[in-house]
């Protein structure tokens, strides 16, 4: 697992790095308050969805190379 940020919203959890499996694309995901950022610019916003009101199946990024589109760029560090 791969982690981008500490949450903006909450200050408490770090965003995790998923593949939502339904669409094929990347979003972070705090662990503590359940919010969802889409692109690293809604992280710098604080724009956020909770991603338990969306219905999607998502899994941890294991190798952070793989992400595309607008993740593609930004620095993810191991979950340790």
């Amino acid at each position: 697992m791969y982690w981008y940020t500490d949450c903006p919203k909450c200050n408490q959890g770090r965003l995790i790095l998923m593949k939502n499996l339904s669409s094929n694309t990347f979003h972070v995901h705090c662990e503590e308050c359940e919010t969802g950022y889409r692109t690293p610019e809604d992280v710098a916003k604080n724009r956020g969805f909770l991603t338990l009101e969306e219905e999607f199946e998502a899994e941890p990024v294991k190798e952070p190379d793989t992400v595309i589109a607008s993740w593609a760029g930004q620095t993810f560090r191991p979950y340790i």
